[in-house]
């Protein structure tokens, strides 16, 4: 079979081709608005810096949530939207949080005063959170201080969460995004 290539076609051709399926009720200047509003919303997509995310690991209680990804300022109680690689993360999560973009809650940030002992965090003398008591594999993170310039503290909703009172500070320039708005959140 011969291939036809379009781009070589006179003009008398194509006007010969749009002529022939014309009276099955083909309109040209219809299917080029219709290509354009299905292709147009994932251009914009794709060049705006808001996304939807979806948390997949139920460390947070919001499930479906916008997201953006340029003027990032992770101040304590934002959400932010990060990476872990395969290195920092215990073997038995690894093969299924390596890559995966995480969502956790800022707990502290740069500058605050950190106190963590035995798992149990303070950020500027209020309590963050309390994990559940951890088996004797897991380590607790212990700090007692300022947080670093360029680190932040992030923790997670829910009690089993897997964050930064166990594996410590997390640098700012691994931040991917900064949830605005969150659509679907579940009960704990």
């Amino acid at each position: 079979m011969r291939k036809i290539n379009l781009r070589k076609m006179p003009r008398r051709a194509w006007t010969a081709l749009l002529e022939h399926f014309r009276p099955m009720g083909f309109q040209p200047r219809k299917l080029i608005l219709a290509v354009s509003l299905s292709v147009l919303p994932f251009c914009i997509y794709n060049i705006s810096p808001y996304k939807i995310g979806f948390d997949r690991t139920g460390s947070i209680s919001c499930r479906v949530f916008l997201y953006h990804t340029r003027d990032i300022d992770p101040r304590r109680g934002r959400y932010v939207m990060f990476r872990l690689s395969r290195q920092e993360l215990p073997l038995e999560v690894a093969g299924t949080l390596s890559g995966l973009k995480l969502v956790k809650k800022v707990g502290c940030g740069e500058g605050d005063m950190l106190s963590c002992m035995d798992g149990v965090c303070q950020c500027n003398g209020e309590p963050t959170g309390r994990p559940l008591p951890m088996d004797k594999t897991e380590t607790a993170f212990s700090w007692m201080g300022p947080v670093p310039p360029g680190m932040i503290f992030v923790i997670g909703d829910h009690v089993r969460s897997y964050d930064s009172r166990f594996w410590g500070f997390l640098s700012k320039d691994r931040i991917e995004g900064q949830i605005t708005r969150c659509f679907l959140t579940l009960p704990r």
